[in-house]
């Protein structure tokens, strides 16, 4: 159900339309946050078009190795806390969201699959790790607990 600031209304059943959905957008987003949104998205996108141009001059193996690619996490050291597991699982967990997700990513972006489904597939990890995490751990997912983290 939505509700808006009065001015529309914006109380529905559960069968509202996708036009009263957008009707009442600028009501539940302030403009600001909308915009900075926006530009997330905007750059988010960027990110894989400029993956594509870099490997279309360069090999995957070499993107993938990038000084700048593989430096941009050192500041979160110093402001991050490192997270209370063993250091085996931290690297373990590491290599595979960084070394094996970016490789494959790269690797397939290099071979012909276009910016846009790369970026499809890349945010289908979020789905993945939920149901890894709900087959192989065991662990109940709710809507409550995806919020708390």
């Amino acid at each position: 159900m939505l509700v808006g600031d009065g001015e529309n209304d914006c109380r529905s059943d559960s069968t509202e339309r996708l036009s009263l959905a957008l009707t009442c957008l600028p009501s539940l987003l302030p403009f600001r946050h909308l915009l900075l949104a926006l530009v997330v998205i905007l750059i988010w996108g960027a990110n894989f078009v400029a993956i594509k141009f870099a490997l279309h001059d360069l090999p995957a193996a070499v993107t993938l190795h990038d000084p700048n690619f593989c430096s941009s996490p050192i500041p979160a050291v110093f402001f991050l806390p490192r997270p209370r597991v063993p250091l085996r699982q931290l690297l373990a967990y590491g290599f595979t969201m960084f070394g094996i997700q970016f490789g494959f990513l790269f690797l397939g972006m290099k071979l012909g699959v276009s910016a846009g489904l790369a970026s499809l597939a890349l945010q289908l990890q979020v789905f993945v790790t939920l149901l890894l995490s709900a087959m192989i751990l065991k662990e109940r997912i709710s809507g409550s607990k995806s919020a708390e983290r």
